[in-house]
């Protein structure tokens, strides 16, 4: 009798676990936040025009990821490509934005119009 009793609870401790577990798989079982890949697709990057300077003023992606430049000051701003043509803004005022798709591999300088020997700046496609 002693060893049935003992049996069954140990049976009905299985059965709780196991609900318990079933219940929360998600909890114990899931994958790891920091193991899924969150960078499948094109990615979307921001570079500010502000105090004469690009920030950031490298910048590394992947081809066809979008770059957005801002321009945060009071000076007017065109941006051109110094070799490739691939970067060519109308005037920007403040609080305009200008943006570019990167389909290709490559290094790509480029300034602004206005202020060629102060504002440089470079994009690195791989």
């Amino acid at each position: 009798m002693k060893n049935s009793t003992i049996a069954i609870i140990i049976v009905v401790i299985l059965v709780i676990g196991g609900v318990y577990l079933f219940v929360n798989k998600d909890k114990y079982f899931a994958p790891k936040e920091d193991n899924i890949n969150q960078t499948t697709g094109p990615q979307t990057y921001n570079i500010e025009i502000s105090n004469l300077a690009f920030n950031p003023s490298e910048l590394n992606i992947k081809v066809g990821d979008t770059v957005i430049w801002t321009n945060k000051e009071d000076a007017r701003h065109v941006l051109f490509s110094l070799k490739s043509g691939e970067i060519s803004s109308k005037t920007l005022s403040k609080g305009d934005t200008y943006s570019h798709t990167f389909n290709k591999v490559g290094e790509f300088n480029y300034s602004c119009a206005v202020y060629y020997n102060k504002l440089n700046g470079k994009i690195i496609v791989s």
